[in-house]
């Protein structure tokens, strides 16, 4: 602990060795990090995660003074649950004295999921986070609670937005790029239609895990469905498009620009970021802008297991009948994320052309399979 100036720009304490160390215990919590500090009715609180993201805990300190000694307890472990390393969190307390914490699971390829526990004030001063546990000090996570009431006399009805259909000047909240944005990546959206710019790989980018302009969003569920209507036109001989699920190995199915025309491809790629290329297979070739208009493609995510999802891709070339993509996919995680799905666009020019490729949807349409309790 360091003391700061009151504007909170400056250390006090300063030097090598300045400041208290109030908390060290490498064998019984391990990687203790990401603290946070409360005061409440007198106390000082840190709160921090121990033992690692696969399987660790939260911990809870207090103390009379910022400098310690401090008390620690365990306050969150997974116990006999299926929620592993429920840690590396924050206590929220709302205007009517609610308590409650947010933590997350490492859930390999759909990332670290985000839970919702309650919190319970102890006679003692102690938390209990979920529901008291077997020693009666460290609670476990629950699946099931209250909502919290954010507004007097009613509860929270959280709705995550997954399809677009882009009828707005931008993609929705759900989407992020996989780097900082460039205003040359995408046409405004209005009226249905969003429109991608092949953009350039930096060299010496060998697959999409160096292409900055991936527009993606997070897995929705453990087994959904998306639809996705995609046209192109322009380009230069290998430039390619498409939908696709991305993370450290990564499969999409799109368009790549040939001299003749554009072939419809289906591609993937395992240990991306060792920067192999892809490996594609053609399922149909096109010559004329015509041709390439009217492609529909559906991506398949199911479920195996509470880490591992199954991918599927199939496609129609009228809108109506479909044909399954060969080959086989296992979604997985990228770099400290879980695996993604989106649109993206790229270009072998190493500068910005007259006529770059240009993909084009007018809609993304997400389709949830939430298993009834």
């Amino acid at each position: 602990v360091r003391r700061m100036q009151p504007d909170g720009r400056a250390l006090i304490d300063t030097g090598q060795f300045a400041g208290t160390v109030v908390f060290l215990d490498s064998l019984r919590h391990p990687t203790a990090e990401g603290p946070k500090f409360y005061k409440r009715d007198g106390w000082y609180w840190i709160f921090a995660p121990a033992g690692g993201v696969a399987t660790g805990w939260q911990l809870a300190m207090r103390s009379r003074s910022p400098l310690g000694p401090y008390e620690v307890r365990t306050v969150l472990e997974q116990g006999a649950t299926p929620v592993n390393g429920p840690h590396q969190g924050a206590s929220v307390t709302l205007a009517n004295g609610e308590s409650w914490f947010l933590h997350f699971q490492d859930r390999g390829a759909y990332g670290r999921i985000v839970h919702l526990q309650p919190m319970q004030w102890r006679s003692d001063g102690w938390p209990v986070i979920g529901r008291a546990g077997i020693n009666d000090t460290a609670g476990i996570p629950v699946t099931k609670a209250t909502m919290p009431r954010v507004v007097a006399g009613q509860h929270a009805s959280p709705s995550l937005q997954t399809s677009d259909e882009f009828d707005r000047a931008r993609p929705g909240p759900q989407w992020q790029w996989q780097a900082n944005p460039q205003a040359s990546w995408l046409d405004t959206t209005a009226n249905g239609v969003l429109r991608l710019r092949a953009a350039p790989l930096a060299l010496p980018a060998r697959n999409l895990w160096d292409a900055p302009n991936l527009l993606l969003q997070k897995f929705p569920a453990e087994s959904f469905d998306v639809q996705v209507q995609l046209s192109t036109k322009g380009g230069m001989a290998g430039d390619r498009a498409g939908l696709v699920v991305f993370g450290r190995d990564y499969a999409w199915i799109g368009f790549v620009r040939t001299a003749a025309g554009w072939d419809l491809v289906v591609a993937q790629r395992t240990d991306a970021d060792k920067g192999q290329p892809d490996v594609a297979q053609v399922l149909r070739s096109f010559t004329t802008e015509a041709d390439v208009q009217r492609l529909v493609v559906r991506l398949e995510v199911r479920s195996e297991g509470r880490d591992s999802a199954a991918v599927a891709f199939r496609y129609s070339t009228d809108g109506t009948t479909f044909q399954t993509a060969p080959g086989t996919f296992r979604a997985r995680e990228g770099s400290w994320v879980g695996a993604k799905f989106g649109l993206f666009a790229t270009s072998v020019s190493m500068t910005p052309t007259r006529s770059p490729m240009t993909l084009t949807t007018n809609y993304v349409r997400v389709t949830s399979h939430v298993e009834k309790p």
